[in-house]
């Protein structure tokens, strides 16, 4: 009698895919090291194979040099698992192991990620483990790694977005005071500027589509901040300076602060295009979103003007060359960050 339990069709597009995406990936089995290495070929997991024998009579030292080319251990116990995991953890690696029985539970516990089989898996390895895979799919693992790289992308776009718009906003304001200047806003402007103008394009930014994903290695990054904090610095820089220079071209404190207002609102908008990637715009697929959330803001600034609400918000008429003064300022930020994107661009 023959038993054949063949791996999933789906397992070798998964494990090329963990590949492009600078993912590891070992096979750890009790089976036999002949089961272990067919197997092993059939999903394309390929590299020097390990038995428990030859693991046991491995020095801590030696298998930390060697653990890099080792892609399959065989016949493997309990504690050994354990060993491996905490061998790989040892050498800096984010380690995340998927298992099913009781003889899991010690490097289930131990891994940075332990994962659970949600059908086949035991009780008790599913109560230590930190993730359950509901249909025992390593596709399903890739998957929401995937979905996990492009919320955390998003993320950083939005967050890019908001404080740069934001600490443009608070500069301003503590150099005017500084300089013993006016309020160039008002508190009521502001909170139409950062209610109204922030929310949409920002939620905008959380629907971009995905970015060559699964075809760069993971980043080890400090915090959210690391790689956009020089962007939100020069966006709020070139506001700043823009917005000053409004000030000092108005012809009186209505028009400074609506003119300032106006400005913002402008800036804004457009530089949530450029937080969208750090590819020039016109390498970029087309986000709806963003663009609905662009309409939205022109419909909720002409409602301002054209409404008693302009009264409210001491809202005055511009003239025409105070209006292109206002578009200049606040096209600065998306203007001058796509120039810099474009001489990056070429210099590759």
């Amino acid at each position: 009698m023959a038993l054949l339990d063949p791996p999933r069709k789906e397992i070798s597009q998964a494990i090329e895919l963990c590949r492009n995406a600078g993912i590891k990936v070992k096979m750890i089995t009790g089976d036999s090291l002949l089961t272990a290495e067919t197997v092993g070929k059939q999903i394309g997991i390929h590299g020097r194979v390990v038995g428990g024998q030859e693991l046991m009579q491995m020095s801590d030292k030696k298998l930390a040099d060697e653990i890099e080319n080792i892609s399959i251990f065989a016949r493997i116990d309990p504690k050994q698992k354990l060993r491996i995991v905490e061998i790989l953890m040892g050498r800096g690696e984010q380690v995340a192991i998927t298992g099913d029985g009781v003889n899991d539970i010690l490097a289930l516990k131990r891994a940075d990620i332990g994962i659970a089989m949600g059908k086949r898996g035991s009780d008790v390895s599913r109560d230590v483990s930190d993730m359950i895979l509901l249909d025992d799919n390593f596709l399903s693992i890739v998957r929401g790694i995937e979905q996990g790289r492009l919320v955390y992308d998003n993320t950083k776009k939005a967050t890019k977005f908001l404080l740069a718009a934001n600490m443009g906003e608070m500069v301003l304001i503590f150099f005017t005071i500084l300089l013993k200047l006016p309020l160039p806003v008002l508190p009521l402007q502001i909170l139409w500027v950062n209610l109204v103008t922030d929310s949409f394009p920002a939620f905008a930014l959380t629907r971009e589509e995905e970015e060559n994903l699964m075809s760069t290695k993971p980043r080890k990054e400090a915090s959210i901040l690391s790689g956009i904090l020089p962007a939100i610095i020069g966006a709020s820089i070139i506001s700043v300076i823009s917005n000053l220079i409004l000030i000092f071209l108005a012809s009186s404190l209505d028009k400074t602060r609506t003119m300032v207002m106006f400005s913002m609102i402008i800036f804004e908008t457009f530089f949530a295009f450029s937080c969208r990637s750090n590819k020039p715009i016109y390498k970029l697929k087309t986000n709806k979103y963003l663009w609905y959330a662009v309409l939205v803001t022109i419909l909720l600034q002409l409602l301002l003007i054209f409404t008693p609400l302009a009264h409210l918000f001491k809202i005055v008429p511009l003239t025409g060359i105070e209006w292109i003064y206002v578009s200049i300022a606040g096209l600065s930020g998306f203007v001058l960050f796509e120039l810099w994107k474009l001489f990056k661009h070429s210099q590759k």
